[in-house]
């Protein structure tokens, strides 16, 4: 099944999109599975940008992603049903400083 090649911005919004309306941490192969028919490579790609600017996090113990802004300080994930809450602080962003 050969791919349709789609501009950058248009999976990153697709990508985006997807990262907004899940509860829970999200990883790459989920996230191509609900965009077919993009391929995981292309979600990794738009996941890097999407991390660089900020708009997402990634979650290293759990090879995922979720949404986030500049401003979050901290992710807190539930160990009983995996959602996830985004926190800001204003002494932690200071600590950093």
């Amino acid at each position: 099944m050969k791919l349709k090649r789609r501009k950058a911005f248009v999976v990153d919004e697709q990508v985006w999109k997807v990262l907004v309306k899940s509860t829970r941490p999200v990883g790459a192969y989920q996230i191509a599975d609900m965009i077919p028919p993009i391929a995981a490579s292309q979600v990794y790609r738009a996941l890097e940008r999407l991390v660089s600017t900020g708009k997402a996090r990634r979650i290293a113990a759990r090879n995922a992603f979720v949404a986030a802004s500049p401003k979050t300080d901290l992710i807190v994930i539930c160990r009983k049903c995996g959602e996830f809450e985004l926190l800001e602080c204003p002494e932690i962003g200071r600590a950093h400083v």
